[in-house]
């Protein structure tokens, strides 16, 4: 029988592909096995490369570091993606002492992951805005040797600068003449020549402009500052300088940009400084253009634009309009629309998307019942969809269009609810989870929440149903656990009432308990007959009161369930790197682990008697109730 030693490099190199798509972290145990396996790994262990940009030294050291890694496994030309985020001080303000801020990018943001991008605040927290609150930095020579470790990046095909210093020339020079063949995705676009004081038009600066026109230019993420009431848009930064991102990309996407393929607008709420007042009561002029001194310097080619992907946040309808009067939509494979109003959704009825494939509508309102018939309406004017997000609260007519209109062309469906403690109707039911099975033959990939019950025959009923999807391969579900009811308002005011009413308590414990058995259980149940290969699982409590909430805070795991071979699942915890880096909220969490269990402590061990020093490492999940199982 053949050993890994044994195998040809290509065919080891083929093994590691396949288990580095599924299971990266398996990929990493594989590499310690022997040297063969250490060596057929290097081409994907080294993907993904990412820096954090604090200070110059910092920036050098990280530099030299991998430098040093992929010279020695021989690893530049397997760097495919770069990740830079962070900020480059200004020298004067440059300290090796200076920490990472959190509120740039998170490191562990993956470009596939289910709905990256879909929308700026959800993917990295509201404060990502931060990038562009501060005014984008010009540091264009002092990147140190930086360029000399991109310039050996020859397999290089995207390169991701979530980064508060505009994006530097030696950088793009490189991108230009050495790696023609990389994306460059610009999360952090602002270009400060945009910006100005009203009436005082003046020319983007030669650099910035040949930036935004980049072959190279791929993707874009910048913020488009509010309206008011009217509708009139306010246009103005913190600073009180009027800006104009927004009629820029426009004109990017029409052709400047030859191949900017995707667009995200990301909600710009201007802080309320004096200047900012200062500059409201004027009348903001319509844009000048690019350069107001010379109009003639703008060549358009003959392109029309490669624009694929737009993601509108919030897609109010002068938001809308302004992208619909291009004639864009006509090309666009992907749309995105978040806090999509109701006259959004009338005009979108009456515009042609022929192309259109994925479609991401957020449709929360205070009055559901004529967003929801507009929405419906919208869904059904579409052509055939792949792909479809819809979030917000149950909206029946909106579901109902879903599947009788794209029912046949779907291969992922993602619901996604907004989440309210004090209201219930966020799950799935059972019954529209049918329709889903019986409506969607050719489904792929599933994202929704449904009920958790314990594990009882109604919640198992749900994962055999989920099991007879033909095609079903990578599911995801949260598992809603409801908390005390809206007519009971003691459970979430005292305490006392709470530990007298030990059964709910106890009860709502038991339901939350989510680890690996209880996870590759579920996957069985789901995948014993079926093509599923991957199941992901988070746990959600409604209407939980705090004290109870912070118990489960200490349980609230993730779980990542992939099929090895036949009836074999690897469990993974997620978020475990994430955790780690936290070390200041770990040990915080811990010394206040006791405090926290005391006044449920007798609850609690009627659950899970006391077997080591700390509580959270006595609680279990219990089977669900299926004929194989003994119910508790």
């Amino acid at each position: 029988m053949p050993t890994l030693v044994s195998l040809p490099r290509e065919t080891l190199e083929q093994i590691c592909g396949s288990v580095a798509s599924d299971d990266f972290a398996s990929l990493l145990d594989l590499a310690l096995t022997c040297k063969s396996c250490w060596v057929a790994t290097n081409k994907y262990r080294f993907q993904c490369i990412n820096l954090t940009i604090v200070s110059r030294n910092k920036l050098n050291r990280d530099v030299q570091k991998w430098n040093e890694i992929l010279q020695k496994n021989s690893s530049f030309t397997a760097v495919r993606l770069l990740m830079v985020r962070g900020k480059l001080p200004p020298s004067e303000e440059d300290d090796d002492s200076l920490e990472p801020d959190p509120k740039y990018f998170s490191p562990h943001c993956r470009m596939d992951s289910n709905d990256e991008l879909s929308r700026l605040e959800y993917s990295y927290g509201f404060q990502a805005l931060e990038l562009y609150r501060s005014a984008s930095i010009s540091q264009r020579d002092d990147w140190g040797s930086l360029p000399t470790l991109v310039e050996q990046f020859h397999g290089l095909r995207d390169l991701i600068w979530g980064c508060g210093t505009l994006f530097p020339p030696c950088l793009l020079e490189i991108l230009h003449h050495t790696l023609p063949r990389c994306k460059l995705h610009n999360w952090a676009f602002k270009l400060p020549s945009l910006c100005h004081r009203t009436h005082e038009p003046q020319d983007i600066d030669e650099y910035e402009y040949s930036l935004a026109t980049s072959p190279s230019l791929s993707s874009i993420i910048f913020p488009a500052y509010e309206y008011d009431e009217d509708n009139n848009k306010l246009g103005y930064n913190d600073y009180g300088m009027v800006e104009y991102h927004e009629e820029a990309v426009i004109q990017l996407a029409t052709g400047l940009a030859p191949n900017l393929k995707s667009v995200y607008i990301a909600a710009g709420t201007p802080e309320a400084t004096p200047g900012f007042y200062d500059q409201l009561r004027r009348e903001r002029p319509p844009w000048a253009g690019f350069f107001p001194s010379n109009p003639k310097k703008v060549i358009r080619n003959s392109t029309q634009g490669q624009l694929r992907e737009l993601s509108l946040s919030p897609a109010s309808l002068v938001h809308f309009e302004a992208w619909e009067v291009h004639g864009i939509f006509s090309n666009l494979q992907v749309l995105r629309l978040w806090e999509a109003t109701l006259d959004t959704l009338l005009k979108a009825i009456q515009c042609q998307f022929p192309c259109l494939k994925t479609l991401v509508l957020d449709i929360t309102s205070a009055d559901p019942h004529p967003v929801d018939t507009a929405a419906s309406a919208f869904v059904s004017s579409l052509p055939p969809l792949e792909s479809i997000l819809l979030t917000g609260n149950k909206r029946d007519r909106t579901l109902k269009a879903v599947l009788d209109h794209h029912g046949k062309s779907l291969k992922k469906i993602s619901f996604q609810p907004e989440f309210n403690d004090y209201e219930k109707g966020h799950a799935i039911p059972a019954e529209w989870i049918t329709r889903i099975r019986d409506s969607c033959p050719n489904l792929c990939n599933l994202r929704l929440p449904i009920t958790r019950t314990r594990g009882n025959d109604q919640e198992v009923a749900i994962y055999r149903t989920l099991g007879e999807m033909p095609r079903l391969t990578d599911l995801s579900l949260q598992l809603i656990c409801e908390g005390y009811s809206q007519e009971d308002d003691r459970g979430l005011s005292s305490s006392s009432y709470l530990v007298s009413d030990g059964k709910k308590a106890r009860e709502l414990l038991a339901n939350f308990a989510l680890d690996a058995t209880l996870a590759r259980e579920i996957f069985l149940t789901i995948g014993k007959n079926s093509s599923l290969q991957r199941l992901e699982l988070n746990i959600k409590v409604l209407r939980c009161p705090g004290t109870l909430w912070e118990i489960t805070a200490f349980m609230d795991d993730k779980w990542k369930c992939i099929r090895a071979n036949g009836d074999r699942v690897v469990v993974r915890k997620l978020g475990e790197e994430i955790r780690k880096d936290n070390d200041e909220w770990s040990e915080e969490m811990q010394m206040e682990e006791e405090d926290i269990l005391e006044e449920f402590e007798p609850v609690f061990r009627e659950l899970w008697p006391k077997k080591s020093k700390r509580w959270v490492h006595d609680w279990h999940s219990f089977p669900l109730q299926t004929s194989a199982n003994n119910t508790q």
